[in-house]
């Protein structure tokens, strides 16, 4: 009997390469008379550029080409800007800086050398004289008025978004308290383990452009760089390899990919740029950066029946680099305002928060449950997710011990989130560029499998568990089947990776392609067997008629390529395609405890216990679930407790190194207690929902909840993120003053 190997815990075919450093990233691709572009960027948060001389740098060492704004703005289009909002202001966005730098880090001129090095000293010689503008860089600044970022505008109001469903008005005036906190998300560096870098060749013979680039988007990212380069796509390959993290932040089409590539069809040779750590900070999206006095999303009725939710949205414009999708992109940001909110009504009404959030669930008999945001999320079960967590914590005995522990004046604290995210980024008609996502499957004259995928796995393990799919199907080894995915020249177009997309979307495309492969050869295996295709069964690899007779996946792929034994008017090869429209989002939830005490002495937080069970429909490989569910709690925990993006009011960015930014340690993590409930969705026949953002979205408003509630004997209600140890001593050392107060 042929393994199984859908469920099953199943090492990662992408990990031998990577952790033995045989991997290739984009500064591991070596071409011959390479040349290296470094940038010059701007120094100031915003000033009029009014010249800018490169003639000593062109004349420096090993220096071929100097290029600046004003040579390439008529050359090359403009940076794309995917959003689709009503009345959005999207200004001319060039390559590189013409008339303004808008941020520090905005480039102004690009050098070429046949060195890093050399490149780098000419860079330092170009001379550029700027006159300062006045800098905003503080949102709620930026919506009062001056001075604009674009003048154009007369306002730094990039759109104004209102949503929403229920008489708010209505439900204001009945409620018996209303229950109002300034809720702040923080900017964060996305900080990926590789920065961005792009390598760019141009064969001038053949009119054709290859760039090697770090993105998440390589099919949307080649149609993007093409228009903006005025060449036809199909003389733009794209390739993506290593891309060593993404979380977002490479779901972008960036200024540098275009520019590298008319570099390298003016120059006839190859460029590459490795992006530096600083220009990672400075010159690649950043996440977060909301501010509200109220609800802003579409997820933030959370795992409630809300009637009732207004959303009002204004984006603005400052002289920081812009805010984009950063791991959970939404969802996060929404999860943690609704769970904060629901902590508050627990306080005000003097009830336990996990009653609060039970007496608000949906049942999961109500679902497909339509929320007042105008969702209808597929399928869950709440409770059953809290119940688990609550058991493996055993919240009872906790709370009994918190309550000893605040007689003797320990800060304990427990907090729970209770969450749903919305994932499998899908239907087309709520995407700027498709939803959809595409696979093609190949059985070769070997018997051996090959996957395209349009999704752009980098690091969530769709080589293995694309393989675990098509080795059940097929009844095939899994070390026969082969993932390809990211190259533009060989996979068919695809959408890419993000939104926790790639399974439920991208691997449902394989699943009906195999489903597609599988009817082609049973009609050859019937046609060989001289059976009807409909009395065949197929097990272990086999296609077998009712009298015993059978013939195997590997002989009807070997007869498919010879053709000889063809059933008439069928093409030759075994293959299929498909492209997979899902007809809703996906919607995992989860429920999230953490359990801390914090040092009277020194405000230190220590974790005493975190629990989390998450649910994320059927699952393929249980150990890419819990390897994505650890990442995106540790990412949680530097939002909580560590990060934070800072410009001064002068635009500077003053966490611009990882001497100044914090991200968690290994030491600074918790052991994390998973577990999970399976719910399946009906959107795809797998009833997978996506797994990827889980931990991001479900740790933040737990771990905050837990030292709020530590922290609530002193009076304290909520805390602003990070929450750092000096403010919490200050708080405890505040209280020690007054008197009575031990």
């Amino acid at each position: 009997m042929a393994e199984t190997y859908i469920g099953k815990r199943q090492k990662r075919t992408e990990d031998p390469r990577l952790i033995q450093g045989l991997g290739h990233y984009v500064d591991d691709l070596k071409l011959p008379d390479t040349l290296h572009v470094i940038f010059l960027r701007s120094m100031y948060g915003h000033a009029r550029i009014k010249s800018v001389d490169t003639g000593a740098a062109a004349k420096a060492p090993g220096v071929v080409a100097v290029y600046t704004g004003k040579d390439v703005s008529a050359k090359i289009g403009p940076v794309p800007c995917a959003a689709a909002l009503p009345d959005l202001k999207t200004p001319d966005y060039r390559v590189l800086a013409t008339d303004k730098a808008l941020f520090v880090g905005h480039p102004i001129a690009a050098v070429v050398a046949t060195s890093r090095y050399a490149a780098k000293d000419a860079a330092d010689m170009i001379q550029v004289e700027y006159d300062e503008l006045p800098v905003v860089t503080n949102e709620e600044k930026a919506v009062a008025g001056a001075p604009f970022v674009h003048e154009q505008f007369g306002t730094n109001i990039a759109y104004k978004l209102t949503a929403g469903e229920g008489d708010i008005d209505a439900a204001l005036k009945g409620a018996d308290k209303v229950i109002k906190q300034r809720v702040i998300h923080q900017r964060l560096l996305p900080t990926a383990m590789e920065g961005r870098g792009v390598l760019a060749r141009y064969y001038p013979g053949e009119q054709e452009l290859t760039l090697w680039t770090s993105t998440q988007i390589p099919h949307l990212c080649r149609t993007q760089v093409a228009v903006m380069l005025g060449m036809h796509e199909n003389k733009l390959r794209l390739i993506t390899p290593e891309v060593g993290g993404g979380f977002g932040s490479k779901l972008n089409v960036y200024a540098e990919e275009a520019l590298l590539g008319w570099i390298s069809i003016q120059l006839g040779r190859p460029v590459k740029w490795i992006e530096s750590r600083r220009e990672n900070f400075q010159g690649t999206i950043h996440g977060r950066g909301q501010i509200g006095d109220t609800l802003t999303g579409l997820m933030l009725s959370g795992c409630y029946k809300i009637p009732a939710i207004q959303i009002n949205i204004t984006g603005v414009f400052t002289n920081k680099m812009s805010t984009d999708a950063y791991r959970g992109a939404g969802r996060p940001e929404a999860t943690y305002v609704v769970e904060r909110a629901v902590d508050l009504v627990a306080v005000e009404l003097g009830m336990d928060p996990v009653e609060v959030r039970r007496k608000n669930f949906p049942a999961p008999s109500e679902f497909p449950f339509k929320t007042a945001t105008g969702l209808f999320y597929d399928s869950g079960n709440y409770e059953g997710a809290l119940a688990k967590a609550l058991d493996m914590v055993g919240y009872k005995k906790l709370r009994a011990e918190q309550a000893e522990a605040r007689k003797q004046g320990r800060l304990m604290g427990i907090g729970v989130s209770t969450y749903v995210e919305i994932c499998a980024l899908g239907p087309s008609q709520a995407m700027p560029a498709g939803g959809w996502e595409s696979a093609t499957v190949r059985v070769e004259p070997t018997g051996a499998v090959t996957v395209l995928t349009g999704s752009s796995p980098h690091g969530q393990g769709q080589e293995t568990s694309f393989a675990q799919i098509a080795a059940d199907h097929l009844g095939v080894d899994i070390a026969a089947v082969t993932v390809i995915h990211g190259d533009t020249s060989i996979v068919q177009y695809g959408i890419g990776t993000f939104g926790s997309r790639a399974t439920a979307v991208g691997g449902t495309a394989v699943w009906y392609a195999l489903e597609k492969l599988k009817e082609k050869a049973a009609k050859m295996a019937a046609h060989v067997l001289e059976a009807d295709a409909a009395a065949l069964t197929f097990a272990d690899g086999k296609f077998t008629a009712p009298n015993g007779k059978s013939v195997s996946i590997q002989e009807i792929a070997l007869g498919a390529h010879v053709a000889k034994t063809l059933p008439p008017d069928m093409e030759p090869g075994l293959s299929a395609t498909f492209f997979f429209e899902p007809k809703n989002f996906t919607f995992p939830f989860g429920t999230h405890i953490a359990v801390v005490e914090i040092d009277r002495d020194t405000g230190q937080i220590h974790f005493k216990r975190y629990v989390a069970v998450d649910d994320c429909g059927k699952i393929i490989n249980p150990m890419l679930v819990e390897g994505q569910v650890h990442g995106g709690i540790v990412q949680a925990l530097g939002q909580a407790l560590y990060e934070e993006a800072v410009y001064d009011d002068q635009g500077q960015l003053i966490t611009g190194t990882f001497m100044d930014y914090a991200i968690p340690r290994a030491s600074m993590v918790p052991h994390l207690e998973l577990d999970r409930t399976e719910t399946p969705t009906d959107v795809n026949p797998m009833g997978v929902k996506g797994v990827g953002e889980a931990g991001t979205i479900g740790a933040t408003p737990a771990i905050v909840a837990a030292v709020v509630d530590a922290m609530s004997p002193l009076g304290v209600r909520h805390l602003d993120m990070p929450i750092k140890p000096e403010a919490l001593w200050r708080i405890i050392h505040q209280n020690q003053k007054k008197p009575g107060v031990a």
